[in-house]
């Protein structure tokens, strides 16, 4: 397979532009940017990093930020597209604002944490905290990309993923990862009403396919799609990834992605972003 290009992205408004922040190879590397529409909302820019949390993350709480920024961008449905911890994010999200959720998009993410998410967030939480970014990248970029595109890297390329994924780590990481283990969206998933599309990453050291199928079980009528990639569908196979997205129309509503971004308090540096999409 080609090996995906780990340079850092340029600025704003190339489609690869950074779209939150990632100690990984992650979403700073890409940004899907579709041709806009009349009900397009205004994409929040990167920049506008919110401050650091000084109390731990609560998924209701994001899953209200969530909602508000997206009506205070004058959005009044919209659907929502959910990765990693975002993911559940929006099933919260759903969950509490039906009146607002018209679909879902679930990418890379989880119900709540199995063993191995447990041990893989712990100890991201302890290199995080050590302060040792050099050691905390190269795990990230172990556990984040897929075997595949992991052994396609040159190794001097390797190593400049390493270098960018140490100083693009976000502040807000201990706290990022302290959430994780504490989500549990499982009884929320029978009263999803909207679409819902799972895309499965095959390759996923961090969030397992078995979960991924949990997801697509337990929330009516949800369609699973597989994809063959890590953690990072939208860096290792971004042509394919995307076109899961936008080509998966739902009851008329297309999940269109890039149009709208919100990164709500604490940051929620690696796990998750989300992105309302006006029906």
């Amino acid at each position: 397979m080609h090996a995906p290009s780990w340079a850092p992205a340029p600025p704003s408004p190339s489609p690869t532009a950074p779209a939150a922040a990632s100690p990984a190879p992650t979403a700073r590397s890409w940004k899907p940017s579709p041709p806009a529409t009349p009900s397009s909302a205004s994409t929040t820019p990167a920049a506008a990093t919110p401050p650091r949390s000084t109390t731990p993350l609560s998924l209701d709480d994001l899953a209200d930020q969530l909602v508000a920024a997206a009506v205070a961008e004058g959005l009044d449905t919209f659907a929502v597209s959910g990765y990693s911890l975002g993911g559940p994010v929006a099933i919260r999200a759903a969950a509490r604002h039906p009146e607002r959720v018209t679909a879902l998009v679930l990418t890379a993410t989880f119900p709540h944490p199995d063993n191995r998410l447990m041990l893989a967030t712990s100890l991201w939480r302890k290199l995080a905290e050590s302060g040792d970014s050099g050691m905390l990248a190269e795990y990230l970029t172990m556990m984040a990309v897929g075997a595949d595109a992991l052994e396609a890297i040159p190794d001097e390329q390797l190593q400049q993923a390493v270098g960018f994924t140490a100083a693009s780590i976000a502040d807000g990481t201990p706290e990022h990862a302290e959430l994780a283990p504490r989500v549990d969206v499982r009884d929320d998933l029978a009263h999803i009403k909207v679409p819902t599309l799972v895309i499965s990453t095959i390759q996923d050291w961090f969030t397992s396919t078995r979960l991924h199928r949990q997801l697509a079980d337990g929330i009516p009528g949800a369609q699973l799609a597989e994809i063959r990639t890590g953690h990072l569908p939208m860096v290792e196979r971004p042509d394919e990834w995307q076109q899961l997205i936008t080509d998966e129309p739902h009851q008329g509503c297309r999940h269109r992605l890039g149009q709208y971004r919100h990164r709500p308090r604490g940051g929620l540096p690696m796990f998750g972003w989300h992105d309302p999409v006006p029906c």
